[in-house]
């Protein structure tokens, strides 16, 4: 099968994301179903702080 990463947005998967990470840098790519809120904007960046903090990296976040 096939398993990908989910945005959920209030319970429901609003989009699909990837990180692939080199040395000291993360970049997340971002694939939302729909044009995102800021609220949903922030929401990313939060998560992607505690991603880059958990794997000791710098991160940039990419929407495709």
């Amino acid at each position: 099968g096939w398993i990908s990463a989910v945005v959920l947005v209030d319970g429901a998967m609003q989009g699909v994301w990837e990180h692939t990470s080199r040395a000291t840098q993360t970049i997340i790519k971002v694939h939302m179903f729909a044009s995102p809120s800021v609220r949903v904007r922030d929401g990313i960046a939060a998560e992607a702080d505690r991603l880059a903090a958990f794997l000791n990296t710098n991160v940039t976040i990419a929407y495709g």
